[in-house]
């Protein structure tokens, strides 16, 4: 049937808002009347808007905003992120549906999987990340490859200014980058970054790590708790944005950047996000893992992708941590 399907589907694809009847349907694909009409019913399913025309024959009115394994993989450009692909309609979290697969000897480097739904998405900190259905991109990767403690700590800073770069080839718009791993527009939140790590207890070395990105795609009634500090992109972007179109763009730019960070290309790295980090000068509220909340000037990225602040008349680098403006909490 999978087979079937999609070659029904390729078919409608070449002649989008236009009537294919049901005989050239059967004549061209080779299937019968009623396996076309199961592909049409299963493709419906899935999300593809199909339209069956009364005299005999269906449109596909638009290619969709229909995420699944199939549009993953035919969609994807790259070399690296989603050789292995998944795609799930619910999970509790990516990241922790992704980790499932190491206890099973499954999770493979570059494996992805993607969700429609995050029913307990996760953020840094334990703090949840509001993941509706239908309405956002909710995605993890694994690096399953020998990475230094060094390059774990540019891993999130390479996948911020990917996905960064990868709405703003789609979308038209440029998000800020809020240390160590929001992008705002506007002053709001659009997404989020997850990266958990496993180390091979003898050696400290990385066993794999696992990043999850979460992105606000459409206007959503966010919780009154999230109304004032998240935003949406179609909001900024003033149109329409397809979720497989986005993914294959985010997944670009991150596989541009990780490409420098496979290369230990630190210096290029950090030039980057130096451009697009906000408050860099500024005064700001850091609030430390220690519970502590205290004010310091924000000065730059360190050498080694720490957060590089003064306070009380001396510098400090910071490696977690929040940092909000003066004022906001």
């Amino acid at each position: 049937m999978s087979e079937t399907k999609y070659t029904v589907l390729q078919r409608l694809r070449q002649q989008i808002g236009q009537v294919v009847s049901s005989a050239q349907l059967v004549q061209e694909t080779g299937v019968s009347r009623t396996a076309v009409w199961k592909a049409i019913g299963a493709l419906k399913k899935e999300g593809y808007p199909i339209t069956a025309i009364q005299s005999g024959g269906y449109r596909l009115e638009a290619d969709g905003d229909v995420l699944s394994s199939h549009e993953i993989q035919r969609r994807r450009r790259g070399h690296y992120l989603g050789a292995t692909a998944f795609y799930r309609d619910e999970v509790p979290s990516t990241n922790s549906a992704l980790r499932a697969l190491a206890g099973t000897g499954d999770l493979s480097d570059g494996c992805l999987l993607v969700a429609g739904h995050q029913t307990a998405g996760r953020g840094r900190q334990g703090r949840s990340f509001y993941s509706p259905a239908s309405s956002g991109l909710y995605f993890s990767f694994a690096i399953c490859r020998p990475l230094s403690l060094q390059a774990l700590r540019f891993l999130t800073m390479a996948v911020a200014l990917g996905t960064s770069a990868g709405i703003g080839a789609l979308c038209g718009v440029s998000p800020s980058i809020k240390w160590p791993n929001d992008l705002l527009l506007a002053g709001k939140k659009c997404c989020g970054i997850l990266t958990e790590c496993s180390l091979v207890a003898e050696t400290g070395s990385l066993d794999y790590a696992v990043v999850g990105v979460g992105i606000n795609v459409k206007e959503t009634a966010f919780p009154p708790e999230l109304v004032s500090v998240a935003t949406a992109l179609v909001g900024s972007a003033g149109r329409d944005i397809s979720r497989s179109d986005l993914l294959d763009a985010v997944l670009t730019g991150i596989e541009q950047q990780l490409e420098q960070l496979f290369q230990e290309n630190w210096a290029q790295i950090i030039q980057d996000y130096r451009q697009q980090m906000l408050y860099r000068g500024q005064q700001v509220s850091l609030h430390l893992p220690q519970g502590q909340r205290v004010q310091a000037q924000l000065l730059d990225i360190a050498e080694d992708g720490g957060l590089l602040i003064a306070r009380e008349g001396r510098q400090e680098v910071l490696y977690s941590g929040d940092i909000f403006p003066v004022g906001q909490q």
